[in-house]
């Protein structure tokens, strides 16, 4: 009779525990306000400078604001090489995001060039789980300060969706 009733007092403090945790996280769904970039996205970029030379990235919005990027641009074209972009993104509020990463460059040689880095912000729409918006691409010191910019690019994102 004992271990009845202690058994039992453990599958309702194991139920009372899964619904507190599951009350203090938020399973947001893609679209949600502020969570609305959290996953993983394939972006098509267009250059102001030159609009056909289109070319596409990958980004991934974490929770918390943390983003990993890598593209596709030709960056040998430059004289350079360059490694996974890394930043930041917060809600504005209204479907609208400020976002910032920075990559650094480098020489065919494998020597520090400085760093690239993008800033902009981001228009999402909830209606058809997609974004867009312009970014600031500038050149860099190695610690992403005295920048030139060097271009504006346009993006156009859809989610990269889990099993399909």
């Amino acid at each position: 009779m004992k271990i009845k009733k202690i058994t039992f007092a453990f599958v309702v403090a194991a139920v009372v525990t899964i619904g507190l945790i599951a009350g203090n996280h938020s399973f947001a769904s893609p679209g949600a306000g502020a969570n609305s970039l959290e996953g993983s996205w394939i972006v098509r970029l267009a250059p102001t400078s030159n609009p056909q030379a289109q070319f596409d990235e990958f980004i991934t919005f974490s929770a918390g604001g943390g983003i990993v990027e890598s593209n596709n641009f030709e960056f040998f074209r430059l004289g350079l090489t360059a490694g996974p972009g890394h930043g930041t993104w917060s809600s504005a509020g209204a479907n609208s995001f400020p976002f910032t990463f920075v990559k650094f460059l480098f020489t065919p040689f494998g020597h520090p060039a400085g760093t690239l880095k993008v800033s902009g912000t981001i228009t999402y729409s909830p209606a058809n789980d997609t974004w867009n918006g312009p970014a600031t691409v500038a050149i860099c010191d190695s610690m992403a300060n005295n920048c030139n910019t060097i271009d504006v690019t346009n993006g156009q994102a859809t989610r990269i969706v889990a099993g399909s």
